[in-house]
């Protein structure tokens, strides 16, 4: 997570956040989420219990992970590394969508939405993803006048 961003509803769901490169993990951790890349993905997945599992969706630093096999598996214990992609297995995208929809209507989920504009401005939105300054999601919306931030919307 970046600095700023809101983080409690993660803390009170028992998550274990850390936010800048220079902070240590501290212990060892059963499993790991990684979606930065570069030297704080490394970090993290460095952090993983013997035996514990790795699950890798996403490099959002634009920078790959390095993994050093010695220093992985200096305990004599191995671990597993699986990369994520959503669309392994033929899901069933109705129901899915169905259960997330129910899930943010009882608040089960609250998706932290950064930015709410037009669909013309969609370049500056996936950019700002893209360099990894798009904080919470981007929404963009198609005829919707008055519902851009840049337009003093209220979104």
């Amino acid at each position: 997570m970046r600095a700023g961003e809101p983080r409690e509803h993660l803390r009170a769901a028992g998550a274990h956040i850390r936010v800048a490169e220079e902070e240590r993990f501290e212990g060892r951790y059963d499993l790991v989420f990684e979606s930065v890349g570069g030297p704080i993905g490394s970090r993290a997945v460095a952090a993983v219990a013997p035996q514990g599992r790795v699950v890798w969706f996403g490099q959002a630093s634009d920078q790959p992970l390095t993994l050093d096999f010695f220093s992985a598996l200096g305990a004599g214990q191995g671990f597993s590394l699986t990369h994520f992609v959503y669309s392994d297995g033929d899901p069933d995208l109705w129901s899915d969508l169905e259960h997330l929809v129910g899930l943010a209507a009882r608040r089960v989920v609250v998706p932290h939405i950064g930015s709410i504009e037009d669909w013309a401005e969609a370049a500056g939105a996936l950019e700002r993803i893209r360099r990894g300054r798009q904080p919470g999601k981007a929404i963009l919306t198609i005829g919707a006048p008055g519902n851009s931030v840049s337009d003093g919307g209220a979104g």
